[in-house]
């Protein structure tokens, strides 16, 4: 799939407010729904009213998929300089453990991930939350949609390219691994994008920009 995509949508409306959770309607369909997709930054690192609500669903016989970024600087984490980065980080891994999710339940890794949607078959919420605890405490601003079509094509055009870049759920320390590989590609990305920067310039012509290496 493309890096830039657009769907022009038929049916949505406009959420936004504070102490609610924006994406409540996106909860009240999961005991109706065929299947769910969580796309998030970020969990509540407590309980919370999301994590509840998948593991009823997930213990029964509804697909759950959850695709999550891990925040608090990995980076901290896989140096050891941070406890709390790293006490953080385990129970976060701990919870998300498939097995106690639910039978129904996935759960992938997505290092660059920031994007935010959580979906049923028949809703889909994206916008600034982040579906936890804490985002109850800010004031959120999304969309909600029935359209069928822009749910269908979330479901068979955008969440399997995420799947593509996203790792498996592993127990142990594996995604401390995976994550250092990950830091270490986009700090060496950022250094070769560095040196580029300040090793050339850049000239207009009337019809192209010209790069020419500058000493």
């Amino acid at each position: 799939m493309d890096k830039y995509i657009e769907y022009e949508l038929t049916d949505a409306k406009f959420v936004a407010g504070q102490e609610e959770l924006n994406y409540k309607e996106v909860l009240d369909d999961f005991e109706k729904a065929k299947y769910i997709n969580v796309l998030t930054y970020n969990i509540s690192s407590k309980q919370d009213e999301l994590v509840t609500q998948l593991k009823k669903v997930a213990k029964g016989n509804i697909p759950v998929r959850v695709i999550t970024n891990i925040p608090n600087r990995w980076e901290r984490y896989y140096y050891g300089t941070d406890k709390k980065a790293k006490n953080s980080i385990q129970l976060y891994i701990k919870k998300l453990d498939p097995d106690k999710l639910g039978k129904m339940a996935s759960v992938f890794f997505r290092f660059d991930n920031h994007a935010k949607i959580i979906m049923t078959n028949n809703v889909i919420y994206w916008g600034s939350a982040n579906f936890s605890e804490e985002s109850k405490k800010n004031y959120e601003c999304g969309t909600i949609s029935r359209d069928k079509g822009f749910i269908d094509f979330i479901q068979n055009e955008v969440i399997p390219s995420i799947l593509d870049e996203s790792v498996d759920y592993y127990e142990g320390n594996y995604p401390k691994y995976i994550a250092g590989i990950y830091n270490a590609r986009a700090y060496l990305h950022n250094i070769r994008e560095e040196l580029h920067d300040s090793s050339y310039g850049y000239y207009e012509t009337r019809t192209d920009e010209i790069e020419y290496f500058d000493i």
